[in-house]
């Protein structure tokens, strides 16, 4: 069983590689100007549900102590850095603020409705 600390260190290095991840695709799609941020930050948040439902159910059916190790690092970690709700509040905040509220409820209900039905394909898919 790994100590408190050592599970924080592991979290916090899964987290920093999500939040990089997540940096390199928007530098990679906004340097061209290929994509609005509000697209890309929806890709990333969808491929995350995904990602995150596909695992959970896949390491239900793991069992032992990397099972949790593994949990912390891709789970709580990554993908906890890889998607983030304040971007995804930021980004609709702005898009109210500059009179785009039907692109805003879009982003907003693809966001919940998209991430809920990828989160529950990804768990469906694993297992």
């Amino acid at each position: 069983m790994l100590t408190p600390f050592v599970t924080t260190l592991i979290i916090g290095f899964g987290g920093g590689m999500g939040a990089a991840t997540r940096f390199l695709i928007y530098f990679f799609l906004d340097r061209g100007r290929l994509w609005p941020q509000w697209k890309i930050l929806l890709c990333i948040n969808l491929l995350g549900s995904l990602a995150i439902g596909y695992l959970s159910g896949f390491l239900l059916k793991m069992h032992g102590e990397y099972s949790h190790i593994i949990t912390d690092v891709l789970l709580t970690g990554f993908l906890g850095g890889f998607t983030t709700f304040s971007a995804f509040m930021i980004e609709s905040t702005e898009g109210l603020l500059n009179k785009r509220a039907r692109g805003v409820a879009f982003f907003i209900g693809v966001s919940i409705v998209g991430g809920m039905a990828l989160a529950w394909l990804g768990q469906r898919l694993s297992l």
